[in-house]
């Protein structure tokens, strides 16, 4: 659907899901009551952890996996894994379904690991499958397929190097 050559163009760089939100949602994610407290994560921590191209927020994956790096890795390298199979089927989807249901997929992956600005792009990506537009001529649709490619490259590349 990628038409080449199709220049792409910067998305909106405000965040729609707000920090609050993500709170919300992480601890919606936690259990009710734990035997014993998690530790905070130190600022170590969060320096050894953070993405030097901010594609993925390691401090959100920090809080999701309590501090296990080992499984952050493990969720990192499945995450890696699956990418490129996600993106065929966006790319290739026979109907507005399988875009939806691919889009949505992905967007909640993405937002699992705190690939923030992927799980945008996946969202947009959605949102156009329940839209009347012809997806293989439209260019605000191009862009967007252009940008879920950059972006997935981006993500792509910070997970291997945080896994090295």
């Amino acid at each position: 659907m990628l038409v080449a050559g199709t220049p792409c163009v910067a998305l909106d760089q405000d965040e729609s899901i707000s920090r609050s939100d993500r709170r919300k949602r992480a601890r919606s994610h936690s259990p009710a009551k734990a035997e014993t407290p998690a530790k905070p994560i130190t600022t170590e921590a969060k320096t050894s952890r953070d993405s030097a191209d901010g594609a993925i927020d390691r401090v959100h994956l920090a809080r999701y996996t309590m501090g296990d790096l080992a499984l952050e890795n493990e969720i990192l390298a499945l995450f890696a894994a699956q990418l490129p199979s996600m993106l065929k089927t966006i790319l290739h989807a026979e109907t507005r379904d399988d875009l939806m249901r691919a889009g949505h997929t992905l967007k909640g992956s993405a937002r699992a690991i705190g690939a923030w600005k992927l799980a945008e792009v996946a969202k947009k990506t959605e949102e156009f499958a329940s839209t009347d537009v012809d997806l293989s001529s439209d260019e605000t649709y191009q862009h967007v397929l252009c940008q879920l490619n950059k972006i997935s490259d981006d993500t792509l590349a910070s997970i291997a190097s945080a896994l090295r």
